[in-house]
Formats: structure tokens, sequence, C-alpha cells
């Protein structure tokens, strides 16, 4: 997708932060594809440097083929105010919707994915939308709140 990303905004970079048993595989791919200039692989990332990472950047890519179970780095970046493009799967689904705090994207079509990225990178109105419809949900999930309803069960529950 980032190929496709490039050949239309040839200015566009991709930073990759963490590692994996996928690395190796992955730095291949960049050089195979010749986006050594575009595309930037961060192993070992500080939290408050992977913080900077999601400020600064346009959108927030979380391409997975496997169903997530939770997608904290989603929360993370909505936190951020950082438009988020996501595989529809798993519990991503119940984080991002569609076109209102996120772009969701089926798996593996990668002609759509790189349609996300780039829309969200060329038309800044829907761009800030998403950013302030994310900004504003991931709210709830703030740990007092979450505290509160769990109490809240607890209560309820007790006879």
């Amino acid at each position: 997708a980032m190929k496709q990303v490039v050949d239309e905004k040839k200015e566009a970079e991709l930073t990759i932060a963490g590692s994996g048993y996928l690395s190796l595989v992955l730095k291949a791919f960049v050089k195979a594809l010749n986006l050594q200039d575009n595309v930037f692989i961060r192993e070992d990332v500080s939290k408050s440097e992977l913080t900077n990472l999601y400020q600064r950047s346009n959108v927030f890519v979380l391409p997975s083929i496997f169903g997530e179970s939770f997608g904290i780095v989603l929360l993370e970046a909505m936190a951020s105010k950082t438009p988020i493009v996501a595989t529809a799967q798993g519990g991503v689904r119940e984080i991002v919707r569609h076109m209102e705090t996120g772009l969701l994207i089926k798996r593996n079509k990668t002609e759509d994915l790189a349609k996300g990225i780039l829309n969200l990178l060329e038309d800044e109105e829907v761009c800030e939308r998403i950013s302030l419809n994310a900004f504003r949900e991931v709210k709830k999930y703030d740990w007092n709140i979450i505290a509160e309803r769990i109490e809240e069960v607890y209560e309820e529950t007790q006879c």
C-alpha cells in the first residue's frame, strides 16, 4: 500500500514503530520496493517517543490481517488526534466507526488501504472531522470512567 501512496505523493513517509519476528522480512520488502527514502523502521521506541510519533503523524495505519482483540494503539492515536485507517478486524470494529472516527478497510485490500491513506492526507476537512470525532470518542475509555462503570455493575449485582 505504501508503494501506491508514494506513487501518488512522492514526499509521503511511513514510520513503523516496534519490532517483531517479521522485522527482517519487512526490511527486505522496503528495499525490494525501493522505499528506503520513504519508510523508516524504529525498533526500540520509548513511550515518550511513541507519543511524539503519534502527535507528529498525519495518519495512523493499523493494517492487521489477523483479528485484533483490542487495539490499544488505536486509542493512543485517537487521543493524539491522529486520524486512523485500519483493517475492519476483531476489536477494531468496536472502536473505529467508518467515516466517523476513522476509515475501515477490508482485510488484504491493499489498493483500498492506499486510497484510505491518500484520502486522509489530501482531504483536510474529512481528516479534521474524523480526528475530532475520534478524540471525543476516546474519552469514554478513560480509566476513571471505566472504574465507575465496573463499580456500578458490582453494586447492581449485590443483593
